[in-house]
């Protein structure tokens, strides 16, 4: 119910020469109404074809290649600072030669919070869960870890014994 008052808010008062206000109401009003609607963030799948491993303990081929999909999106997560700072040094001086500074915050930082979403949002390859969260629920914070928060996966275990 947020999300859509936040939306119809930013419909009827933005300015019309503002457009960063418009956009970024739209955008924080989506994100509420989708929290809303969904019952939380949704999780990204790190395995195509997810299933149940008949072994709780055990740890499969498809359990490494999400465990690698992870690692790669963390590899992303530390790239995307210092390539928005790369790139906001070469967007600055054009958008304040147009008059809207305040554009470089959605044109780097909506990618940035969705390239980290994206990991931080991921399921555990083995238990299909959130990986960094310690409750079932897609409601539920997210935390810093190298373990799944349910069944003890470690994002170090890909390799091939």
């Amino acid at each position: 119910m947020f999300g859509l008052a936040c939306i119809m808010g930013s419909i009827a008062y933005a300015p019309r020469h503002d457009i960063f206000m418009l956009v970024g109401s739209l955008l924080v009003g989506g994100g509420w109404f989708a929290f809303g609607k969904y019952g939380g963030l949704p999780l990204v799948d790190t395995v195509v074809d997810w299933h149940p491993s008949a072994a709780p303990g055990a740890i499969e081929d498809m359990h490494r290649q999400g465990l690698l999909v992870m690692r790669r999106r963390r590899w992303m997560v530390w790239a995307a600072i210092p390539g928005a700072f790369g790139v906001a040094a070469l967007l600055i001086p054009l958008l304040m030669q147009s008059g809207h500074p305040e554009l470089i915050v959605l044109l780097l930082g909506v990618p940035v919070a969705l390239i980290n979403f994206r990991y931080y949002l991921s399921r555990c390859p083995r238990c299909g869960l959130g990986f960094f969260t310690t409750s079932a629920s897609r409601a539920a914070l997210l935390r810093r870890g190298n373990t799944c928060g349910h069944c003890g996966l470690s994002l170090y275990v890909y390799k091939n014994p």
